[in-house]
């Protein structure tokens, strides 16, 4: 399933969940999961929504260009990631083997979406790792 993560932060203030939460209904998104996070001694609010793209009826590039134009009126700074963009990633290691076997396995499991082309060492004692995964 494709998705799209927006982040959001702005300063906090009522109604922003349900104004943030009806623009992706009026378009017709579906939202996944939704977290939000009011800091209150700086005043600030935090939301990370992840929506279905299974029924995107505009371009990425319109959606996030409609987006804009929304976040400018509610003061919102933005960002968002699509999930079937996968990063490439080189993976920096020492001596010690736990951190990089759970990289490894949950990148193989699919749970941590992105490439791993390359790993980097300064020793040689964990080349057997990336040998089992077949990683220069």
């Amino acid at each position: 399933m494709h998705k799209i993560i927006f982040l959001i932060q702005c300063n906090d203030r009522k109604g922003l969940l349900a104004a943030i939460s009806q623009y992706f209904y009026s378009r017709g998104y579906n939202i996944l999961h939704c977290q939000q996070h009011s800091d209150t001694r700086a005043k600030r609010y935090y939301m990370r929504v992840e929506l279905d793209l299974a029924d995107l009826k505009t371009t990425r590039k319109e959606l996030q260009s409609d987006f804009a134009r929304f976040a400018q009126g509610l003061e919102l700074t933005w960002e968002c990631h699509f999930t079937d963009y996968r990063n490439r990633v080189a993976v920096l290691v020492s001596k010690t083997s736990h951190c990089l076997f759970d990289l490894l396995s949950r990148q193989h499991e699919g749970d941590l979406v992105c490439d791993i082309p390359l790993i980097i060492s300064n020793h040689p004692d964990l080349e057997y790792i990336a040998d089992q995964f077949r990683i220069p």
